[in-house]
């Protein structure tokens, strides 16, 4: 994997394409780059995809100082900046939409669209959730959470190689790394954001997820004016693992009139 100097930290990252508009994948908190492989080898035909590991996961560095949702924002303009792109699709899955909302909240000129899948603007009651979450760590290997968690997050039939790939990621992770990530995914509130969102926008939702609800992805659509709501069928939390078909075809729809859109100087 390519890895660059980021912000003073080494971030990996995995790359298809070379013409096209961008487009920039954000994993989950459970996940890595890996989980975006059947996306890249998809959108890479026409478009510039790059799928990153964000500080701490996958073959990034992990930061000495604590890590929040404002590091993980300028981690992905950071790798925009070294790559000399100037706007781009975000991508976001889970955590990886709270990262997308973040970034555009910071850096709203860097993003042409944005994507959020099986995530939300605001979790109700996540400070109970981290009580059980950090209950869990003192107690338990990253590899028993990874077998206690990654099921639930995929769809009730899961393919077999999917769900032990899904484990393997998940167990690879830092203990620190996961506690603080979960703690920044979980606590924002960015439903003020949602009416300033400029950008056109696909919510995604898997019709099997049960630790995002519909009403979270609802709630989304809702507030976003140029949003898009789109329930991928036969998938769990990690809608675009569980049914890569359904979740490239809409998103590749959706890149599409997007980028047109754009190209025509027209607002989708």
């Amino acid at each position: 994997m390519p890895v660059l100097e980021v912000n003073d930290l080494r971030i990996a990252y995995d790359a298809a394409g070379v013409r096209g508009s961008p487009v920039v994948f954000l994993h989950g908190v459970g996940s890595d780059h890996a989980v975006w492989s059947e996306q890249l080898s998809d959108l890479g035909d026409d478009h510039r995809a790059i799928a990153l590991d964000l500080r701490g996961h996958g073959a990034s560095q992990i930061p000495e100082a604590p890590i929040d949702r404002a590091a993980f924002a300028a981690d992905v303009v950071g790798l925009l900046d070294a790559l000399e792109i100037s706007r781009t699709h975000l991508v976001g899955l889970s955590m990886g939409g709270v990262v997308a909302l973040e970034t555009y909240s910071a850096y709203p000129d860097r993003v042409l669209s944005l994507t959020l899948a099986d995530t939300f603007a605001a979790f109700p009651g996540w400070e109970e959730g981290m009580k059980q979450r950090e209950r869990d760590l003192r107690q338990l290997s990253m590899h028993e959470i990874a077998e206690a968690r990654i099921p639930a997050c995929l769809r009730p039939d899961p393919d077999p190689r999917k769900l032990a790939a899904a484990i393997a990621q998940m167990a690879r992770k830092d203990k620190r790394v996961y506690a603080e990530s979960s703690a920044a995914t979980w606590s924002p509130d960015y439903r003020p954001l949602l009416r300033r969102v400029a950008v056109p926008t696909l919510v995604l939702w898997g019709e099997h997820d049960t630790l995002t609800s519909r009403a979270l992805s609802e709630e989304l659509h809702a507030g976003i004016c140029r949003s898009r709501c789109i329930q991928i069928p036969n998938a769990g939390h990690i809608s675009n693992l569980d049914n890569p078909a359904a979740f490239n075809a809409a998103l590749r729809e959706f890149l599409s009139r997007a980028d047109a859109a754009y190209s025509e100087g027209e607002a989708l």
